[in-house]
């Protein structure tokens, strides 16, 4: 937002004394992005205080590690080779194919965002809002909240917040249940 851009330059200027360093995350195929932010990372690539590593997806063989890891399998070469294939060396979507692999489903999410969202559409309305509504949290929402929000008695509560954090899209951290799953984020 404008009102955090119009920071940044401060930020980055004191960040030399105070020893703070910054991590941007930009995408390449990113649009409307605004013109103050792409001024000032062009200032910054200028004055050539910025490490510029650019990402690209993991190796066939990262995927497989990671792909074997998911599904527990003792041996590499029991890695289906089609979830491989389809990850295409993303690595949250190679968790997704394997998981859904390993739950036997028959239709194998397209990408990542389809794969979230097969996640949540199995849940019941009320869990789909309290999801949501966790979403908007950057630090996590706090239960008590949720719980009133959600306007279910105590053990009814319980079970609509097991079926949540079954999905894998949320964590529970004490009083706070936060978004696990990077597409939500």
């Amino acid at each position: 937002d404008e009102s955090s851009l119009a920071l940044l330059p401060y930020a980055t200027g004191i960040s030399e004394r105070a020893n703070i360093s910054f991590l941007f995350i930009e995408q390449s195929d990113a649009v409307g992005v605004s013109s103050s932010y792409r001024a000032f990372i062009d200032g910054l690539l200028a004055r050539r205080v910025v490490q510029h590593l650019e990402l690209g997806p993991m190796s066939d063989a990262s995927i497989r590690e990671l792909v074997q890891a998911v599904l527990e399998l003792e041996d590499p070469e029991g890695v289906p080779a089609e979830i491989i294939q389809r990850a295409e060396g993303n690595p949250w979507f190679a968790q997704e194919l394997a998981s859904a692999w390993q739950r036997g489903e028959d239709e194998i999410p397209v990408n990542v965002a389809a794969a979230a969202t097969a996640r949540l559409n199995v849940l019941d309305d009320t869990a789909q809002d309290i999801v949501n509504s966790i979403a908007i949290c950057p630090d996590g929402a706090y239960i008590g909240w949720l719980e009133r929000m959600a306007d279910q008695k105590p053990r009814q509560f319980v079970r609509t917040m097991e079926s949540i954090i079954s999905t894998g899209l949320v964590v529970e951290d004490e009083n706070f249940v936060a978004i696990s799953h990077p597409i939500y984020r």
